[in-house]
């Protein structure tokens, strides 16, 4: 039986042998990276945007500044993590 460090982020990444195109599809989406990097951009971009334009803290028809705000929100996230 393989021993598994749960201290580090690899325990996640296990090989498993997958049959199906979605799952191979998946599979190799996940080797790359994507699911490291452009989901967690995707999360804080979008719970920022959606929160800032829902409460209009910066005031009406400030898109363009909250998106601005929630790219370098959305950028942090990726480099926090």
């Amino acid at each position: 039986m393989e021993k598994i460090n749960l201290l580090t982020k690899d325990f996640l990444k296990v090989n498993i042998m997958v049959d199906t195109v979605a799952g191979q599809a998946v599979d190799l989406i996940n080797r790359i990276g994507i699911f490291d990097v452009i989901v967690r951009f995707i999360l804080g971009f979008g719970i920022t945007f959606g929160m800032l334009e829902k409460t209009g803290i910066l005031g009406k028809n400030m898109q363009k500044i909250n998106a601005l705000i929630a790219v370098s929100v959305g950028i942090i996230a990726v480099l926090a993590f």
